[in-house]
């Protein structure tokens, strides 16, 4: 509420569900995403989404996470060979 400081009072905002229309208005206000996004999002078990009658919804707090759980963690490459350090095999007589 305005004017409330009352620290539990903005934890309790996080966990307040979000209907999907308005949470992709919310956090997407420019585009970039869809219901369908969020709903894709959940299935491959980022998103976490609550469902209420036939209705699906999410909140401020499950959301923040998904960044962190959606991070793209590319394999450590293997440091490149100069061609000196390469062996080579050795020509057969003629």
């Amino acid at each position: 509420m305005p004017g409330n400081d009352d620290p539990e009072s903005e934890d309790d905002d996080f966990d307040v569900p979000i209907p999907l229309p308005e949470a992709v208005k919310i956090f997407f206000p420019h585009g970039g995403a869809t219901i369908s996004t969020f709903r894709r999002e959940a299935s491959k078990g980022r998103l976490e989404l609550i469902k209420i009658g036939n209705r699906s919804y999410v909140t401020r707090r499950a959301f923040e996470r998904l960044p962190e759980l959606s991070r793209v963690k590319h394999p450590t490459a293997a440091p490149a060979q100069s061609p000196s350090a390469v062996p080579r095999k050795k020509p057969k007589p003629r």
